[in-house]
């Protein structure tokens, strides 16, 4: 089975939030919208020009992340595709540790 959150981004070897990440989005499958703040999650998997995401994927704000994905909802459930497509927020990067 091919991943939706692919290898090549520049997390930390062994980064949790990393492996959390596809693991979510593997269980949520291909007709899921992410949205995620700014954080790590953010900064290490959309480096420009590519981006490791498999699903559409919105960048917000810090404190924006549950009203984009509302939003998105919104929209899905107007055009009638509510039922059809998941949203999820990742919002939060919990509590920075720097041992670099």
């Amino acid at each position: 089975m091919k991943t939706l959150f692919n290898s090549g981004h520049t997390a930390c070897a062994g980064c949790g939030q990393s492996m959390a990440a596809r693991l979510v989005i593997d269980a949520a499958g291909p007709n899921t919208i992410v949205a995620n703040n700014t954080g790590c999650l953010e900064v290490f998997s959309t480096k420009f020009p590519e981006s490791s995401w498999g699903v559409p994927f919105i960048h917000s704000l810090f404190e924006n992340c549950a009203a984009v994905a509302s939003g998105v909802e919104s929209a899905l459930k107007y055009l009638g595709k509510a039922d059809t497509v998941n949203v999820i927020a990742q919002a939060g990067a919990g509590r920075r540790r720097w041992d670099c």
